[in-house]
């Protein structure tokens, strides 16, 4: 099990993506994973993802679904989640915040 599990939900950000995606990898801590979910999105996030995912496959899970908004993306990351916590990433922000929570405190709606 993994300590803390990223969840990064992904729609329309191709402008962001590249530079929450570096953040991301380039994290101290060890023991983590990064779980992106694109969302439907339409853009070319699902290839900046890709590159990601084929640079950094130990690092790095990608999914993609059907759009159901952004609580319907964490909701599918943290059920496949392996991490002990939980955190969430925005892309907008490139994580200048990040929550995380312990994973048996969370609700899937």
């Amino acid at each position: 099990m993994k300590k803390v599990s990223i969840i990064v939900p992904v729609y329309n950000v191709e402008r962001y993506i590249e530079k929450c995606l570096e953040t991301l990898v380039n994290q101290t801590i060890d023991d983590y994973e990064i779980i992106v979910v694109n969302d439907g999105s339409p853009d070319g996030s699902q290839k900046i993802i890709d590159g990601f995912v084929s640079r950094y496959p130990q690092l790095i899970t990608a999914y993609i679904k059907s759009n159901g908004g952004l609580g319907d993306a964490r909701n599918y990351g943290i059920e496949r989640a392996n991490g002990e916590y939980i955190g969430f990433g925005s892309m907008k922000e490139c994580l200048n915040v990040c929550i995380i929570w312990p994973k048996e405190r969370m609700t899937i709606l």
